[in-house]
């Protein structure tokens, strides 16, 4: 039957075939009874229907990913992608598989549907109709959207389909791009996006929510005056700024201008200067195969009448992560850093159904920031 962990794939009946919703319908369920006879106890399950469109380059990095997320979140899965196919064989193309895992113990499997469909020039806007037809109508939709590059004008009809939106402004390389992707939203709610960018800051926000909770460190709240965000990788990735948005929104600092390659920011007490700094070369590549463009460290420094220095900094998946304190005394120490792969973020953001205000607030505050930042 295969090790635990590893995916088990049941193919379909008759491969790609010409979209035909009745048909694929059909072609799923003779799969299945395939499959039974064949012994074993199989169990189809879906929590949801997850739509994900992708391109060919980005595909073989993801799909990996979409077979641990239904391992965690078993859904029905639409893998949406543009044909590799010849001209002559043009018009929307599907066809269907499962992805299986054994359950815990080894009694049976637990298998998610996927649905493939490939679409070409003429008939890309004919998918979100395509899609809507195959929803299972009792589960809520997640699109979750990964892929790189220009979006095709039939995406927001896609959009509409949904319930929740999930996308990651990590992956965009160019700061200019970010705010246009935190202000999506699913079409079939008035829920805000959800951004894995985001998701990831949680280990980063809760170490520094942490680090002020002592009285004498909470007083020097007041009189911040200087902020630098290390990143590794080309330029401050979408979380630097997103971090450096939710630090401004929360203690209400405005941003002003910038002076001397720093953010200045009103503050109620003072200013504030805000800088990012590279630290090293690249951290390595992400879950996509680029560069890594990651957030490295922070440091925090509060003048009189509650001076402080504090930096926090990470590395990698490191499970801990180093505080140095320089003022008001000298401390070194290691704290838990909730370090989470890249499926286990996109499922906790699947189980987020409440509006994410710190988001937004943080998102808003960022897009101000970025356009103070020099661009190129």
């Amino acid at each position: 039957m295969g090790r635990a962990g590893s995916p088990i794939h049941i193919e379909g009946p008759d491969g790609d075939r010409p979209f035909d919703a009745t048909e694929l319908e059909r072609d799923l369920r003779a799969m299945w009874k395939a499959a039974s006879s064949k012994g074993g106890t199989i169990y189809r399950a879906a929590l949801a229907n997850l739509i994900t469109p992708l391109s060919a380059c980005d595909s073989d990095c993801f799909t990996p990913i979409l077979t641990e997320i239904t391992r965690r979140h078993p859904a029905r899965l639409f893998c949406v992608q543009r044909s590799d196919s010849p001209p002559d064989d043009h018009g929307l193309r599907a066809h269907v598989n499962a992805v299986c895992h054994i359950r815990p113990g080894g009694a049976g499997l637990v298998c998610s549907e996927q649905i493939a469909i490939a679409w070409d020039d003429a008939s890309g806007p004919l998918v979100p109709s395509a899609v809507a037809s195959l929803l299972v109508g009792d589960l809520s939709t997640v699109l979750l959207e990964l892929e790189q590059g220009p979006i095709p004008a039939w995406r927001e009809k896609l959009a509409r389909l949904a319930d929740a939106r999930i996308a990651d402004s990590g992956l965009a390389h160019d700061p200019a791009e970010y705010p246009a992707i935190w202000k999506r939203r699913p079409g079939r709610s008035d829920r805000p996006l959800h951004d894995l960018a985001w998701a990831r800051l949680a280990p980063w926000r809760e170490i520094l929510a942490e680090a002020f909770d002592p009285p004498e460190f909470a007083g020097a709240l007041a009189s911040i005056q200087d902020v630098t965000i290390f990143y590794q990788g080309s330029g401050p990735p979408a979380g630097a700024w997103l971090l450096a948005g939710w630090l401004a929104s929360r203690l209400d600092w405005k941003p002003r201008e910038l002076a001397g390659g720093q953010i200045r920011l009103g503050a109620k007490t003072r200013p504030v200067s805000m800088r990012f700094e590279a630290e090293g070369a690249n951290g390595g590549t992400d879950s996509a195969g680029s560069a890594r463009r990651a957030i490295a460290g922070i440091r925090i420094r509060a003048g009189a009448p509650a001076p402080l220095d504090l930096s926090v900094s990470h590395e990698g998946r490191s499970e801990t992560a180093r505080i140095v304190t320089r003022a008001p005394r000298a401390s070194e120490r290691d704290v838990a850093f909730g370090y989470r792969e890249f499926a286990a973020c996109v499922v906790g953001e699947m189980h987020r159904h409440e509006p994410n205000r710190a988001f937004e607030d943080a998102a808003r505050v960022a897009e101000e920031l970025i356009g103070l930042w020099p661009k190129g």
